[in-house]
């Protein structure tokens, strides 16, 4: 059965009232008492000054009833802590006043046990990432122990460690990106997005040619592009993450076909491969850390699984956006927006 709870504003008025009606009839008492004696003026102080008193008391413990149920959510908020997230307050205990109130309490608390749940894996995932290259290392120099002598055993093992430590400082300098990777507006600066492009496509070629996969830079712009507004540093890892995944990710001897067009005030470049595309039921996934489309082949080529995330992270924190526009299995188109596109003024 449901038990009926006064709200909050009506308990207050009827505490109120009752300690009003209390203190007038204690004050009528005392001059009903006084008054079959002759009247003075320290009998009269003497009931004011007792009825004033009585009233302090009285307010005192009165609103101790009114303010109990702040009292109790604040000692039910107080027992919550780490361990216990996943507590929430029960709406139907409190009065209407404080309802809305607990509704925002648990909403908050629902986005730090999400946070706490997330921080949680990620540090889990990101420890076996660490763990994985250092086990390896770990077997292969008990190897070189074991036979010291051995020019094989040597030679491999110094390409295992060469991979390993290519992985592992990976993997470091994405995860310093991702907790350290700042935007503020004040740290824009322009530069040309094109040039930007033509840097990153020159970084990669060493891996391009090795998989045999060309890249092609088109431009649909009647305006220049060296007038972008924007951190420099933060848009070519961006840029440099999924250009680079089109070409680790691509068909021996395919295509990665790069496309700068503007929509309204904004540009648009769109990364195009020749890949064997993304699953329908990974679409969604390719942006969590640490998420692998092809596992075993990722970890050979040398990825952190952070690519992907960071892009996006960088791209949204810079009010861009990075989104896998389509993808079957004649390859992948992520689309890439830049917000911060200024128009150069005509004089």
């Amino acid at each position: 059965m449901k038990r009926y709870r006064l709200s909050l504003r009506t308990r207050l008025a009827l505490y109120t009232t009752s300690v009003l009606m209390m203190l007038c009839l204690i004050f009528a008492g005392l001059l009903a008492i006084f008054s079959h004696s002759t009247p003075t003026l320290s009998n009269m102080l003497f009931s004011f000054a007792f009825t004033v008193i009585a009233g302090m008391v009285s307010s005192y413990w009165v609103s101790g009833l009114a303010l109990r149920p702040v009292r109790e959510m604040s000692e039910a908020v107080a027992g919550i802590d780490s361990r216990t997230l996943h507590t929430r307050l029960r709406l139907e205990e409190w009065e209407e006043e404080l309802r809305d109130l607990a509704l925002s309490f648990n909403s908050m608390l629902d986005r730090l046990e999400a946070a706490f749940r997330q921080q949680s894996r990620f540090i889990g995932d990101a420890s076996h990432e660490l763990r994985t290259p250092l086990a390896i290392l770990r077997t292969q120099l008990d190897v070189l122990v074991l036979s010291p002598d051995d020019p094989g055993d040597r030679e491999d093992f110094r390409l295992a460690a060469d991979r390993m430590l290519s992985r592992l400082e990976s993997l470091v300098e994405d995860l310093l990106l991702l907790s350290d990777g700042r935007y503020a507006p004040g740290d824009d600066e322009t530069f040309d997005l094109r040039q930007l492009l033509h840097d990153i496509i020159v970084e990669i070629k060493p891996i391009s040619r090795t998989l045999g996969v060309s890249i092609r830079l088109d431009v649909l712009l009647q305006q220049p592009m060296d007038n972008v507004v924007g951190s420099r540093h933060l848009w070519f890892h961006v840029f440099h993450n999924v250009i680079e995944n089109a070409v680790r990710y691509n068909r021996q001897g395919g295509d990665v076909n790069i496309l700068i067009t503007s929509e309204a005030e904004n540009l648009v470049v769109r990364v195009k491969d020749t890949g064997i595309g993304i699953r329908a039921h990974q679409r969604d996934l390719i942006f969590e850390r640490f998420y692998r489309v092809e596992s075993s082949r990722n970890r050979n080529q040398g990825g952190s699984g952070l690519g992907l995330s960071i892009a996006r992270h960088l791209a949204e924190m810079m009010g861009g956006q990075l989104e896998l526009e389509h993808s079957d299995e004649n390859g992948s188109r992520f689309r890439i927006t830049l917000k911060s596109f200024a128009r150069r003024e005509r004089i």
